[in-house]
């Protein structure tokens, strides 16, 4: 057992490094305690007692990447609703939640301690409820548990060149084992459907890798209302957000290889060596195509950013852009027959290999992002059905 006392380094770099980074240490914590393990019980808590936790530490912790007023008045809404509920307003989730609303050493220092005391607690339960089967000297063994916490949350604190969120939350170290308990509290988050995304969100933390920022951003501001018709609501508005953020995604990488067409030797060369010459028909159609393309995207964004998007409107850019990115593989086909008829004489010629392969290349890097984003229009139109 070390010697460091823990809790008083811990007070000590409160002090040292400042309201920020001792909110966000305050978070991981309430992190840990994500499946809270104060809660007892012989029933599911899922939709009781995690779902309003889940709400409110989301919007906290988004608040902290996202200092933003939508944000802030969010966090604030979260916690009016649980302030005066005793089954919230001790948890670690509203205590690192109103850290991250109005920073405070004295919160941040409780939010880190209690946590430290909750799961050091648990263990000392679980010891006793099976010291009949172990031997004297393991009896002691779960006092551990606290000052492991400690530890865990004193190391937060070291200074990285990482954002805190982007380091494993636990380090590397064991987590406690709370299956036997949670198959019977928290069942419904561990195999519902309904909590796919919470699991992949808090697995995110989990390895270091949070879901993108903001997307988490979009989810906590999901109207209060969702929220409060409960977890299937706010599931399927999830959903529908992740399918259009997911889309406007594969729209900005498509925009960027279009980008990288018009600034390449490849597509100024079409029609050269590099291709059909520009007076075949399927050359003349490519290049109207790329300009189409552009066309049916910029199209495609106006219709997303409307409050209510016109499924029919949707289908009829999806059909264009496929019948596109159809043409385009088609195209690319004849640049690998034209290569072939010219055989070795054209392929010999200074570029020409190069050329050629290039735009075979750019081509197909071409229909496949327009096929993506077609993909990606049929999902996100799913969510609005």
């Amino acid at each position: 057992m070390t010697d460091i006392d823990y809790s008083s380094a811990i007070r000590q770099e409160i002090e040292n490094r400042g309201l920020l980074v001792s909110r966000d240490v305050a978070l991981r914590a309430a992190l840990r305690n994500f499946l809270d393990v104060t809660v007892t019980s012989n029933r599911d808590q899922t939709d009781v007692f995690l779902f309003p936790q889940i709400e409110i530490l989301l919007r906290a912790l988004v608040y902290s990447e996202f200092a933003l007023p939508d944000t802030f008045a969010a966090l604030e809404r979260s916690i009016d609703q649980q302030r005066d509920k005793i089954l919230f307003n001790n948890s670690s989730c509203f205590l690192a939640a109103s850290t991250s609303a109005k920073p405070n050493k004295d919160l941040a220092y409780r939010t880190i301690t209690d946590v430290a005391s909750y799961i050091g607690n648990y263990a000392n339960r679980a010891v006793f409820v099976q010291s009949t089967k172990l031997p004297p000297e393991d009896h002691g063994a779960a006092f551990t548990e606290r000052d492991r916490l400690l530890a865990l949350s004193f190391h937060d604190f070291t200074p990285s060149d990482l954002d805190l969120f982007s380091t494993p939350l636990w380090l590397g170290t064991a987590v406690p084992n709370l299956d036997n308990r949670n198959e019977v509290i928290f069942a419904k988050y561990l195999s519902h459907d309904t909590y796919e995304f919470w699991r992949e969100w808090y697995q995110g933390f989990l390895d270091g890798k949070p879901l993108d920022w903001e997307l988490q951003r979009r989810v906590a501001l999901i109207d209060d209302a969702i929220w409060d018709a409960g977890p299937e609501a706010v599931a399927a508005e999830i959903e529908r957000i992740r399918s259009l953020f997911e889309l406007e995604q594969e729209i900005a990488n498509l925009k960027e290889q279009l980008t990288a067409v018009q600034n390449t030797p490849a597509a100024a060369l079409i029609g050269d060596n590099g291709g059909p010459p520009l007076e075949d028909a399927p050359a003349r159609a490519f290049q109207t195509d790329l300009a189409l393309i552009w066309k049916q995207v910029e199209e495609l964004e106006e219709e997303i950013a409307k409050p209510s998007p016109s499924l029919s409107h949707l289908e009829k850019i999806a059909k264009a852009l496929w019948d596109i990115s159809l043409r385009m593989a088609a195209y690319c086909g004849s640049i690998a027959d034209g290569m072939i008829r010219e055989g070795s004489k054209e392929l010999a010629k200074a570029g020409a290999k190069w050329t050629a392969r290039a735009t075979a290349v750019t081509v197909t890097a071409q229909t496949e992002g327009v096929q993506s984003v077609v993909k990606a229009i049929g999902a996100f139109v799913k969510t609005l059905q």
